[in-house]
């Protein structure tokens, strides 16, 4: 794997990371508001992203490695 792929990986994890971090904030806020669904909803995107990370990790890993 070139640099530049290197890095372009690395930033979509972060971004990834990013996300699911804040997806686990508005689920937080969710419960406080009462809202169940939208805290499920945010859960299951905070999970997915969780997932993609990891997926692409695993999937480095056999290309070449991050």
């Amino acid at each position: 794997m070139a640099a530049q792929d290197r890095k372009i990986a690395k930033l979509i994890d972060e971004i990834r990371d990013l996300d699911a971090k804040a997806a686990g904030k508005r689920m937080e806020l969710a419960m406080e508001l009462g809202d169940r669904d939208q805290a499920y909803k945010h859960m299951r995107e905070m999970n997915c992203q969780t997932e993609a990370r990891i997926a692409a990790r695993q999937a480095g890993c056999f290309a070449g490695g991050i």
